[in-house]
């Protein structure tokens, strides 16, 4: 299964639109503040304090930390973007969120590969773990907390984004274009001029994680200017290698900032 000739259209008409994109301005989406009690940097902290103990049991304590860690971190991710209960009701596993995270272009398949081999071995192994493997498990954590953490700011503070098209004049009515996304009808829209525009939702998990990964692309597009980088996100789409549909079986992009966390608790 593949995304849509819609979506492939859609790759397209983008790809020739981006270098002619000049930022306009966005919009936030209105996200809730989401409440736990502890939030991926109280354990985080909680994971570091272990590891400075230095014994056996703090270093297995230290894993459990990092483990909640990135789980809660994603739980906040995905509430931000209105898929946690959707999630959570297909029990859609660590691994298969980690494939749609993928999807999207925010994270590295490299990053994916060794957070995944080094998180089995410290956690499915009966060893003592290995300073070594600890230490590298802690930093691919924090990158990867931090990485989520940032677009999950991004899509909260930038659900709207709208370019003006160079070239082109007002009388033309497509001299614009823009690509929102509306967290509580999981719908993301791309429009071109006023009558024509192009909706993804979630009856096709594939076309909708591809309009995500666009809209993130185009997040960093207005903010950033690197039009080649986003072309490059978008290209990247492969669906072979990034099966997200909610019926199958089942450190960090070189985009990494620090930003505001989303939702309370201690750093």
């Amino acid at each position: 299964m593949g995304i849509s000739d819609k979506a492939e259209a859609y790759r397209q008409r983008l790809l020739g639109l981006i270098p002619s994109l000049v930022y306009s301005g966005g919009a936030g989406g209105g996200c809730e503040p989401v409440q736990f009690d502890l939030y991926p940097r109280d354990y985080l902290a909680y994971a570091e304090a272990s590891l400075e103990e230095q014994s056996t049991e703090s270093r297995v304590r230290c894993v459990g930390h990092l483990k909640r860690a990135v789980d809660c971190q994603i739980a906040l991710f995905f509430c931000c973007l209105g898929l946690e209960d959707y999630f959570k009701g297909k029990r859609l596993n660590f691994h298969r969120r980690l494939e749609f995270i993928k999807a999207l272009g925010l994270v590295s398949p490299r990053s994916i590969s060794r957070l995944n081999s080094i998180r089995n071995r410290v956690e499915h192994e009966f060893v003592d773990p290995k300073d070594a493997d600890l230490l590298l498990y802690f930093d691919l954590c924090q990158c990867f907390v931090s990485v989520l953490e940032a677009y999950a700011f991004y899509i909260c503070c930038s659900a709207k984004i709208e370019f003006e098209i160079s070239g082109k004049t007002a009388k033309d009515h497509t001299n614009w274009f823009g690509s929102s996304y509306d967290a509580n009808a999981k719908q993301l829209e791309a429009r071109f001029s006023r009558d024509d525009s192009l909706l993804f939702d979630m009856s096709s998990m594939e076309d909708f994680a591809f309009g995500l990964r666009c809209h993130f692309a185009l997040i960093a597009l207005g903010y950033i200017g690197d039009a080649e980088e986003c072309r490059r996100k978008i290209n990247q789409f492969e669906v072979s290698n990034n099966r997200v549909e909610p019926t199958a079986n089942a450190a960090v992009s070189s985009a990494s900032r620090s930003v505001p966390r989303v939702g309370g608790g201690s750093s």
